[in-house]
This record gives C-alpha cells, sequence and structure tokens, in this order.
C-alpha cells in the first residue's frame, strides 16, 4: 500500500501496482484473510495463539501509518477499507481469535465510517474453525471446553465445544457490528464458516446459531 514512484522523478505513481489492479478487477468480493495475517495472529500478551488467555486489543492494531505491512500482523484494516474504496469492490474482513470486544466496537465504527456507503463489508470472525491445523481451530478446542460449551448431542468433545463457541462469539461480534450500523445493516454481510466436504459441521453450524442457549438476544437468537 506505499505504492509505487517513477525512478526518474521520485513522484509516487500510484498505490497499487497495475498488475495487480488487473488482476484484481474482475472480482466483485475480496477476502484479506492472508493480508491480514488472521491464521499467524500473535497474542498481545505472548502466550500461545491457541491459549485460552490470548487477546487482542485495538490499541496493539496495525494503524494505518505504521512502517510496514508486512509484519507478524498484517496490513491495517485502514489500507483495507481504502482498497476497497478505491478498487471497487466488497472487503471480506476477517477478525482475529481473541479480540475483545472494544476491539469489535472500534473496528465496527472504522467500516462504518469510512468505507464507501454503496459496499457491503463481509464480516467474519477467525477462519475454519472446523480445521485442526489453522490458528482458530485449535483455539476453539480449548476455549470451548474451558467454558464448558460441551454439545449435549457429543458430551465431552472438545471439537463441538469449540464449534459451539465458536457460533457464540461470532453472534456476538455480529450484534457489536449491527449495533454499530443501526439503520445501515443492509450493508453487512454476516458469515458463519464450515466445512463444504463435511455437511454435517454445516448443519450444526446452523442447528448452534438457532439454540438460545447458545446465545439470546432479548428473546432472540
Amino acid at each position: 500500500y506505499p505504492g509505487y514512484y517513477n525512478i526518474n522523478t521520485g513522484q509516487l505513481r500510484s498505490k497499487y501496482y497495475d498488475t495487480f489492479v488487473q488482476r484484481i478487477a474482475p472480482f466483485s468480493v475480496v477476502r484479506f484473510l492472508q493480508p491480514l495475517q488472521i491464521d499467524a495472529h500473535p497474542c498481545d500478551n505472548g502466550v500461545q495463539y491457541n491459549n485460552v488467555t490470548c487477546i487482542h486489543r485495538w490499541a496493539n492494531r496495525i494503524p494505518a501509518d505504521y512502517i510496514v505491512y508486512s509484519g507478524p500482523k498484517g496490513v491495517s484494516y485502514d489500507a483495507v477499507i481504502q482498497m476497497a474504496n478505491d478498487l471497487n469492490f466488497d472487503p471480506w474482513i476477517n477478525i482475529p481469535n481473541a479480540v475483545d470486544d472494544a476491539f469489535v466496537n472500534n473496528l465496527a465504527v472504522l467500516v462504518r465510517d469510512n468505507l464507501r456507503n454503496d459496499r457491503r463489508a463481509i464480516i467474519e470472525w477467525g477462519n475454519e474453525p472446523w480445521n485442526a491445523n489453522p490458528y482458530t481451530g485449535p483455539y476453539l478446542t480449548n476455549m470451548g471446553p474451558y467454558l464448558n460449551y460441551f454439545d449435549p448431542q457429543f458430551p465431552g468433545s472438545n471439537f463441538w465445544a469449540g464449534q459451539r463457541y465458536y457460533v457464540r462469539r461470532s453472534l456476538e461480534i455480529f450484534k457489536i457490528f449491527d449495533d454499530t450500523f443501526g439503520s445501515q445493516g443492509n450493508r453487512l454481510v454476516r458469515v458463519l464458516n464450515t466445512q463444504a466436504g463435511y455437511p454435517f459441521i454445516g448443519t450444526k453450524i446452523l442447528e448452534f446459531s438457532r439454540d438460545p442457549q447458545i446465545y439470546n438476544v432479548n428473546g432472540q437468537t
């Protein structure tokens, strides 16, 4: 995002490489999983990413004017929004696992106030919660049992306890975005991630999303 310069004049030529702009042009939605380093986001408090005490705070995010975007926390959310505005696509915004509510609220305000009104924001917490290898899966299989989110259908299963917590926290995050956007809620798309090759996981995710014992807002799931 720093752009590139004319080697003869030293003047900024463009924010983006021409080849990048050409290749991204056909797409109406761009997912920022890797640029935001969602699968490798270090904890602010120095613990392992799958530790139940891991935390990500807004004050420790990558700011817009940070010197590099190639570090372990990736690019700034400001850059994601600006790119979406400049290149005319809807940004798919992934959120790190262990964010607190203040982080989510600040991100929601940033998106609401800076993304063009004719663009939608696709919101997803983590990545591939069903996968034991990426960052989110191991975090969930620790956090779900820690919070006693065991599924009655599969008692004692750390995996399903993690999936139940995944739905709970995702819905909490969606609610914060909904409250922040208010009447502009049509600018949001909310994503619950599942596995196409194992449809039963998707069935359970939807079941959990309708279970008031997992999450209930004013009497409604």
